[in-house]
């Protein structure tokens, strides 16, 4: 049903997303995971990603990062209702 890319912000400590820190300006992770979706998803169903670990292991390991915030991004292609076609969508956690 979807095919979701996972990365993270690669930054020491990911500041909150505002009109000043867009999600276009910033550097994202080398790694990422795919995340295969069979289902078709159910409002306020819970789900659970595939492992993170190799995301999550390169922020961590930059030097400047010591338990600070960390953001994702999950993008992959999606309906447009307004172009009723697909486009690339994205989401951050």
């Amino acid at each position: 049903m979807a095919k979701i890319t996972i990365v993270g912000d690669a930054n020491d400590n990911a500041p909150t997303f505002t009109e000043d820190s867009l999600i276009d300006k910033r550097a994202k992770t080398a790694a990422s995971v795919l995340w295969e979706v069979k289902e078709e998803w159910k409002l306020w169903q819970p789900y659970r990603t595939p492992d993170l670990k190799a995301v999550v292991q390169e922020i961590v390991d930059r030097p400047g990062w010591e338990g600070n915030a960390l953001a994702f991004w999950f993008s992959g292609p999606g309906p447009s209702p307004q172009r009723g076609g697909k486009r690339p969508g994205v989401g951050i956690v």
